[in-house]
């Protein structure tokens, strides 16, 4: 009768992580992986290496003053006609 009964197991992990068992003992039941952590200064290092610029970068920034000027300049323009 006992046969029949299924073992629950001891230990259910919730991560995707699954430790070695040894039928005895679960080695690794208590590692956790760690979390990534991306401080300012490596995503602006990675943004810098895949040639991503930020979205008021000076380059960006000066175009935007530039079309700006342009526009008033131009207003100017119509008016005085």
């Amino acid at each position: 009768m006992n046969a029949a009964r299924k073992k629950k197991p001891a230990f259910k992990h919730k991560s995707s992580y699954n430790p070695y068992n040894t039928g005895k003992v679960l080695i690794g039941s208590n590692y956790f992986p760690r979390k990534n952590y991306v401080c300012r200064e490596g995503e602006k290092v990675q943004a810098a290496l895949l040639g991503i610029e930020s979205e008021f970068s000076r380059r960006r920034v000066r175009g935007y003053i530039l079309y700006m000027l342009m526009v008033f300049a131009l207003f100017l323009i119509s008016a005085s006609f």
